[in-house]
């Protein structure tokens, strides 16, 4: 008989166990421990959430898990600060709904996806939390590997029909579908980014490198935001007038070895646009980790959202590795 539980520590090691085999052939896969696992999800408290036991489902049957769902709930106040036009109260969010093959068909998703939504009954809305706002799974906290998936959270592969139709049948569809993109840096000219940047300093723009240091777009750099020092990262910014035109964070994805970058975030402040300067971050962020010996770099872009941004990458030299269902 199968039963459906809140998580508790006597679960951890045989959950570790499901995760690593569940999940070992996904894009960008680490590796998980009792103590990473602990200690990015079981022990997570933050201003933003709390790992609640009683929103983590557990699939058992005869002491072998099944499947599971997280689910969580988004403060009013992050939701006002995140989503335009909330109209009020808390959001809903099912951070990760997984069943391993075998059992699928049998009821055990639609019976998770039940748990997980009477859960959430009292929010104003249920969504399905993909990419880097995923508080457990994503790193809307800081530049860091997530455990799999994209360089900014756990996601569905656009191939993965079967996933995609079960969530349809929730009454959940895809936004966009994302495109992961990766450059191999052995066939990168790190000249481009010296070239792009004379052609902005003609125009009265600088190009600098920090370490940990992540300026705020459209402010003086004076004002920066602050993100853990446990946190690996580089940010390559266009100044004018002491004022931060356009940023892109890299970070190493160490736990996949000592060689591969990711994008954590390129932005180019909206009055500044057309001018180059997303692509003399692109690059000058690539010659930055071309000189630490580094050999690819990848990022995840929103063809349908930015297709210029796409297009930019894919001038450079990236060249598409996935796509996802971002929900």
């Amino acid at each position: 008989m199968i039963e459906y539980t809140a998580y508790s520590d006597k679960f951890l090691g045989d959950f570790v166990k499901f995760w690593n085999e569940s999940f070992a052939a996904e894009r960008n896969f680490i590796p998980v421990t009792d103590e990473i696992f602990r200690k990015r999800v079981i022990n997570k408290r933050t201003a933003l959430e709390r790992f609640d036991p009683n929103g983590f489902i557990i699939a058992v049957e005869n002491d072998k898990i099944l499947g599971f769902a997280h689910a969580g709930i988004n403060s009013e106040d992050f939701c006002y600060a995140c989503f335009e036009n909330w109209r009020g109260g808390t959001q809903g969010y099912i951070a990760i709904i997984y069943v391993k093959p075998q059992y699928r068909r049998k009821g055990v998703g639609s019976t998770l996806m039940q748990k997980a939504k009477a859960y959430l009954k009292d929010t104003s809305q249920i969504a399905i939390d993909g990419q880097c706002l995923n508080p457990f799974y994503g790193n809307s906290e800081g530049p860091f590997a997530p455990f799999w998936g994209t360089t900014e959270g756990i996601s569905i592969k656009w191939i993965d029909v079967e996933t995609r139709a079960f969530l349809s049948k929730n009454g959940f569809s895809p936004r966009y579908k994302g495109v992961s993109m990766e450059i191999d840096l052995g066939k990168f000219d790190r000249n481009s980014a010296v070239t792009a940047s004379e052609a902005l300093t003609k125009n009265g723009f600088l190009i600098k490198t920090m370490k940990r240091f992540y300026p705020i777009l459209g402010e003086k750099l004076d004002r920066n935001i602050s993100y853990s020092e446990n946190y690996d990262y580089d940010c390559v910014f266009c100044v004018k007038n002491n004022i931060a035109a356009g940023i892109i964070t890299v970070y190493p994805m160490k736990e996949l070895g000592p060689h591969k970058y990711a994008i954590f975030e390129l932005i180019v402040q909206d009055e500044y646009r057309s001018l180059g300067i997303g692509r003399a971050l692109v690059l000058n962020a690539l010659a930055d980790i071309a000189a630490k010996n580094g050999k690819t770099c990848e990022t995840l872009t929103l063809p349908g959202l930015s297709h210029a941004g796409f297009e930019l990458y894919r001038d450079i030299g990236f060249q598409a590795v996935c796509e996802w269902a971002i929900y």
